[in-house]
């Protein structure tokens, strides 16, 4: 006896279907979601070197890199705020230090009226574990004329930040001297600028985490 098989139509209602349809419904809205996440990145600066306390802004030592920030974009230095400060006539730089790598914050752009710094040249003979952007405390040992120190040494100035290093060319220098330009508060420049003038042995002394 031959079987005749008859056609059966879709159950709409089979609750398979249904849970089927609803999975794919939330596979494509997680799929969206995250890739809305991974595109929501913006252009921020990044110094690319150190940059110390009172640098003035420019591209010399930053670089534009996508990143996502997660709500926190209103922190760093973006584009559109880079040229409208670039763009002031009075210029703007910065009122602390931004180590190498790390983002600009808005927090670290200032104008000069918000610093009372003034750049101070000083010689010293090592500059091992100082670098552009440290903070430093400066002390000085006073000498007679045949080079014998002849007093404790004593603490000038403390928390200075370091500016510019390079080598001392001048005729008198010995062969590991360095010029470094630390910046003074302003009540503190003529007690540092009387050590420097009198005969005396000054160094450089860093501070942890400066």
């Amino acid at each position: 006896m031959t079987q005749v098989s008859t056609f059966r139509r879709p159950r709409w209602r089979d609750p398979r279907l249904g849970i089927g349809v609803l999975l794919v419904a939330i596979s494509v809205a997680i799929g969206a979601w995250v890739f809305a996440r991974a595109d929501q990145t913006m252009p921020v600066y990044r110094a690319h070197e150190a940059v110390p306390v009172g640098e003035r802004l420019n591209e010399a030592s930053l670089e534009l890199i996508n990143v996502n920030l997660s709500g926190a974009h209103e922190s760093y230095l973006a584009v559109e705020e880079f040229e409208s400060l670039t763009a002031n006539a009075e210029g703007s730089l910065f009122v602390r230090a931004v180590p190498a790598g790390e983002l600009i914050p808005r927090s670290a752009i200032g104008s000069s009226g918000d610093l009372d710094l003034r750049p101070v040249s000083v010689t010293v003979a090592n500059t091992a574990p100082i670098e552009v952007g440290s903070v430093v405390d400066l002390w000085a040992m006073a000498e007679d004329l045949t080079g014998r120190e002849v007093t404790e040494p004593e603490l000038i100035a403390t928390g200075l930040h370091v500016r510019t290093i390079a080598e001392d060319d001048s005729i008198f220098a010995a062969a590991n001297d360095n010029v470094v330009q630390v910046l003074v508060p302003e009540e503190e420049v003529g007690r540092v600028l009387a050590a420097l003038g009198s005969t005396s042995n000054i160094t450089l002394v860093p501070q942890l985490g400066g």
